[in-house]
């Protein structure tokens, strides 16, 4: 059965590897864009007909982005390579395990009709047993998921990528939610792995000084983050904070890109 999509005129953005259930979410949470790009690496399960039956655009993830185990080794080029796609000057990126809430939806439709160039913020929230988690070290987590096309030069850097906007563009911050389902802790450290490896991976030449700075960073971002831990769990109710053993999952990736940043540290196959 074929869905048809709405008529705003933007082109929603997706990279996906076997979807699974969520899958479903994110592209009803898309479905208000005329045009939803997914580029797909492969999927096995019904990702590639699900995403067809919404009427979505399914391409092949470019050989150019990924490693040798078909896994991608820059987000960026993947990201840029969606774009290209697009028919639209207006791109939103949603995740595949992703969805929008009503008001955030009604947000991206108001500033698409005005048509206005710029760049937007999402404020994003995780999601646990269907509950959302109100306070976490890593909030606010805002980051640019909408943009007119010709506001960016294009997305930058392989892991953790982000648009480049041109001189003179400033961001705002969309009302409404992007909602993050939590993934199993055993999941999402094999994620945060994978993650650190790509890091490792692109700072080639990384020299002492560098890295003594890094760890700095890091630290310094690491203390903070405990800091906000403890403060939120003597204001707000337990149940309503970011469990622990997720906040430790956080740090425990800085921790480890520290180590494998080390100068004299193996530098990892991806």
């Amino acid at each position: 059965m074929i869905i048809e999509r709405g008529k705003i005129k933007c082109s929603a953005l997706t990279f996906v590897k076997n979807g699974g259930d969520q899958f479903k979410n994110c592209l009803d949470s898309a479905l208000f864009c005329s045009e939803h790009i997914v580029l797909d690496s492969n999927s096995t399960d019904q990702t590639r007909a699900l995403a067809e039956n919404y009427e979505c655009k399914v391409i092949s993830q470019s050989k150019e982005c990924l490693s040798e185990n078909g896994c991608i080794k820059d987000y960026s080029c993947i990201t840029n390579q969606g774009i290209e796609a697009t028919g639209h000057d207006w791109v939103m990126i949603v995740s595949a395990d992703e969805d929008l809430s009503d008001e955030l939806q009604k947000g991206m439709t108001d500033v698409i009709e005005k048509d206005e160039p710029g760049a937007y913020l999402f404020e994003r929230k995780y999601v646990l047993n269907d509950k959302v988690v109100e306070h976490a070290s890593s909030y606010p987590n805002l980051q640019i998921r909408l943009f007119h096309r010709s506001c960016i030069n294009g997305f930058i850097k392989p892991i953790h990528e982000r648009p480049e906007l041109k001189e003179g563009v400033s961001t705002k911050i969309l009302p409404g939610i992007q909602y993050i389902p939590m993934a199993p802790t055993c999941d999402l450290a094999r994620k945060h792995n994978r993650y650190i490896a790509l890091e490792v991976y692109h700072r080639t030449g990384l020299t002492w000084r560098t890295w003594f700075r890094v760890t700095f960073e890091k630290l310094f971002r690491v203390c903070g983050r405990i800091a906000r831990i403890i403060i939120f769990r003597l204001r707000y109710p337990w149940h309503t904070c970011l469990p622990l053993r997720y906040e430790w999952l956080n740090i425990r990736y800085s921790l480890l890109l520290i180590l494998r940043l080390f100068p004299l540290y193996p530098r990892p196959r991806v």
